[in-house]
């Protein structure tokens, strides 16, 4: 007994430095890619798509592929599969990704991301969604004449990848140290003029991914439900969300009800995009262009003086999320419009905005992708069918009216497309899906098909709208620097700043001109937005310690609508605090952040404390902030489907509902793998030595008295 436990003793001894060498050999062993932005795997109401790895990880051989015959090799000539292909960005199109997947020799792919600066987009376009964005979901559902884009194809250049099921994982490298040692790895190993003079070993790459919700959005909640009355609960799958931001020129107040009056104009533009990738939505650089002319829209018009706004026609300024999932943040707010819930039924006790249905919405204004706008002309898009009554006709001649006054002195020329025209995929179809007496335009800088190529891919980057700014240039003087995009998207914001002030007042085009857009404005909220949150503006309106946060972001946020659904993401939070920002007021009485709290009984305003502009202090070069608390009349709503609020509206297909898979586990790793016939020698090996072993334990266990004698006991 004396000598096993004194074994079992020198065995718990010995198990953290076997431990550690362990992990030692498994240094050795792997290489671990460090940043990954996997393809997800997403439900709606039908189906699932996007991408999973199996249980214990996907492993393929590595093959670079730079030119179009490595792929073609792939296809045609591997006869050693599975293969874990590297792709180029010009070279991952949809043609290919087909080919590989039906080859059946690929056990997964890996996309190289490329430099933002130099992306090596495909020359042709790429455009990973649908034809016809959000077929299905908007106004001409059923319409036998405009109903799946049969009057117009708005996304030519769109190949429906991204809507594709892969029973494999497809990831995108984002670092570029990741990509050199799979590159290196690849030449040292793996590179060889044919498949038949290759020697072992070969670099591989092991990718774990798993997403366990399966089949569509109705198996996966209902496989949610029954496992949270399990032992061990588990969430298979979360509804798509987030908070659209709103806000109005002066606060809406129940004191001054709006009732039956049809005097409000709304402003829309959407924040989200979307890609193959998880939360790599790229950049999204033209997608972004409206709502940031939006915004500085929304700056110019918050500086009226107050008596002003009270004489005009209030102004809801709203940024929808979850538009490019079949209109969800848009689709929430009209379905709480039509059922008296917007913003917010409350009791009478408290200080709350008046009620908004959409019969109250006068004139409604979208601008939508407005950054090529000088390539191919500024449009402004409208429905042919609502205008069949008389009144909304009128009513659209009006907004296309103020939009023309707008344009005096301004170099920018807006025109119509033709009036048979379906009115382009906007979140304004939703509104007239619910409410047919709602007379609005859409501004877009396209007349029929998109004049982005790269919609809703990663590729649609700054430097494809013109965003040209020098290399070298410090971030300071970056900030500051006005790029091609930026002279223009100027104009356009101005466009629609007086466009809003005409519809809201009784003033002529003339006086309208004393709006402008501030090009300072402009540059700041695209250099913010599209090249880097860890900007002057973000720091000076978020909170320090929110502000801290974007330090350690490579770019600008990203703009994927995720989950959870009812938080605000970040990019969300930092809109509503610039809108805040911009039409809000200071209240230098209250100096602290602890006193800069919204009342519980204001539900009309946001009071928030924001971080201010650093103050240098020449006597000993120490950095202060000049902080302070703003209200405004800002608030979130929900942008969550109203389908997930029953389960008879989830199965109505009437409300998108788009769910994503949550992951158990995701990681890659490079490795060397050897022959198969080496494998099966290294195995026959290792259970020769495991029987010897036994052997030979078993034999010393049943001599061990003979073995270990214990010592005489001195005396």
């Amino acid at each position: 007994m004396a000598v096993s436990g004194s074994v079992f003793s020198l065995l718990l001894l010995c198990f953290p430095l076997c431990l550690a060498q362990f992990r030692s050999v498994h240094d050795m062993i792997y290489v671990n890619i460090t940043a990954q932005a996997p393809c997800v795997r997403l439900m709606n109401a039908t189906h699932q798509i996007g991408c999973t790895s199996a249980v214990s990880g996907n492993v393929g051989v590595l093959h670079y592929c730079a030119e179009q015959s490595d792929v073609d090799w792939l296809v045609r000539s591997a006869k050693n599969p599975p293969y874990m292909p590297l792709m180029v960005p010009p070279l991952f199109t949809y043609d290919n990704v087909q080919a590989l997947r039906a080859s059946g020799k690929v056990s997964g792919i890996l996309v190289v991301n490329g430099n933002r600066s130099d992306p090596q987009p495909p020359p042709t376009g790429f455009s990973p969604v649908h034809k016809c964005p959000n077929d299905g979901y908007g106004l001409y559902k059923d319409d036998p004449e405009y109903a799946h884009c049969k009057n117009t194809t708005w996304n030519p250049l769109g190949t429906g990848l991204s809507y594709l099921d892969f029973d494999f994982p497809i990831s995108l490298l984002l670092n570029q140290t990741d990509v050199d040692n799979l590159i290196d790895c690849y030449n040292r190993f793996n590179k060889y003029d044919n498949e038949s003079n290759q020697q072992y070993p070969l670099c591989a790459v092991q990718i774990k991914d798993r997403m366990d919700g399966a089949k569509d959005s109705i198996t996966c909640i209902r496989r949610s439900e029954l496992s949270s009355q399990s032992l061990n609960p588990f969430v298979y799958c979360d509804a798509l969300g987030d908070k659209n931001v709103w806000g109005t020129l002066r606060p809406l107040n129940k004191s001054t009800p709006l009732d039956n009056r049809k005097d409000l104009i709304l402003a829309s533009a959407k924040i989200d995009t979307w890609s193959l990738f998880h939360n790599v939505g790229g950049v999204g650089a033209n997608d972004a262009t409206g709502f940031i002319a939006l915004l500085a829209a929304a700056e110019a018009l918050g500086k009226l003086d107050q008596a002003e706004k009270e004489g005009m026609k209030d102004v809801m300024f709203v940024f929808f999320q979850g538009e490019s999932f079949d209109y969800i943040g848009s689709s929430r707010m009209v379905y709480d419009m039509k059922r008296g819930h917007f913003p917010e039924k409350l009791d009478d006790k408290v200080l709350q905005p008046s009620l908004v249905n959409t019969k109250n919405i006068q004139y409604y204004l979208e601008v939508s992708q407005v950054g090529l706008w000088e390539q191919s002309g500024l449009w402004a898009h409208s429905d042919p069918v609502s205008q069949k009554t008389s009144a909304v006709r009128d009513n659209v001649n009006t907004i296309f009216a103020a939009i023309e006054n707008a344009t005096e002195s301004s170099n920018v020329t807006i025109r119509k497309p033709p009036s048979f025209q379906a009115l382009p995929p906007a979140s304004l179809q939703r509104f007239l899906r619910e409410d047919s007496r709602v007379a609005g335009m859409v501004l877009s800088d396209h007349m029929a098909a998109y004049s982005n190529d790269y919609f809703m891919s990663r590729l649609d980057l700054p430097v494809e709208i013109g965003m040209d700014i020098p290399a070298g240039l410090k971030p300071d003087q970056a900030y500051d620097y006005t790029t091609k995009q930026g002279a223009s998207l100027t104009k356009v914001a101005t466009v629609i700043a007086r466009t809003l002030y005409l519809l809201a007042s009784n003033k002529t085009a003339s006086e309208a001109t004393k709006i402008e857009v501030n090009s300072t404005t402009i540059n700041h909220l695209l250099y913010c937005f599209l090249q880097q949150a860890n900007c002057p503006l973000f720091a000076e309106v978020l909170t320090s310690k929110s502000a801290a946060a974007l330090k350690s972001l490579p770019g600008p946020l990203p703009r994927y609508v995720s989950v959870p659904h009812d938080t605000a993401s970040q990019i969300s939070q930092v809109i509503a605090n610039v809108l805040t920002f911009y039409l809000g007021e200071r209240l230098p009485s209250l100096n602290k952040s602890s006193e800069c709290k919204t009342p519980s009984k204001d539900h009309i305003h946001s009071y928030i404390f924001m971080n201010g502009r650093p103050v240098l202090n020449p006597t000993d070069n120490t950095t202060s902030y000049a902080s302070f608390c703003i209200r405004a009349p800002v608030r979130f709503s929900k942008a969550e489907s109203p389908a997930f609020l029953s389960k008879e509206m989830l199965h109505s297909n009437e409300y998108p509902t788009w769910t994503e898979s949550r992951w158990t586990v995701i990681n890659a790793k490079i490795f060397l793998v050897s022959s198969e016939a080496e494998q099966t020698i290294t195995l026959s090996v290792g259970v020769v030595v495991l029987l010897v072993s036994l052997v030979l334990v078993y034999f010393i266990n049943s001599k061990s008295e003979v073995l270990f004698t214990a010592p005489e006991a001195a005396y």
